[in-house]
């Protein structure tokens, strides 16, 4: 992929050292709209991983989400296992696009009238709906403790 094509979601993640082949492991994380604030899962399959940049890499500007609570990821590399290198949020979409994502410290988004929604926001499909489902795995098996 040459830069030209990249998209700001990607170039963000880079810029902070978060790229495809070097993430080792990320963790996802809920928030008290989900599975609850307190519910982290680390993933180091590298399936799962490729399915995450896989999503990212192919996002496209945004302007639209709902608020129906939000999920970050956290990227970590095999140099930088115990600090994470870049935060993205994952946030619900609508039923006609898809999940609405943005790197931590790139904001706020200002709302643009013309695209009806905020700057800065990509959609990176089924990235909400993969978080939440290791959520609800982890939630689910801290509740039969």
């Amino acid at each position: 992929m040459s830069n030209s094509s990249v998209n700001a979601l990607v170039k963000n993640l880079y810029a902070r050292g978060a790229k495809p082949y070097s993430t080792a492991k990320l963790v996802f994380s809920g928030s008290e709209g989900d599975y609850g604030a307190d519910t982290r899962v680390v993933i180091t399959d590298r399936q799962v991983i490729d399915k995450v940049w896989r999503s990212i890499l192919n996002s496209k500007p945004y302007a639209r989400f709902s608020a129906c609570g939000y999920q970050k990821i956290e990227f970590y590399s095999t140099r930088c296992s115990n600090t994470p290198l870049a935060t993205l949020t994952v946030m619900c979409g609508d039923v006609y696009h898809g999940d609405a994502a943005y790197v931590e410290g790139t904001g706020p988004f200002p709302w643009d009238s013309s695209k009806e929604g905020r700057v800065g926001v990509y959609e990176c499909e089924g990235l909400n709906e993969l978080v939440l489902k290791y959520l609800k795995e982890e939630y689910e098996r801290g509740q039969k403790k």
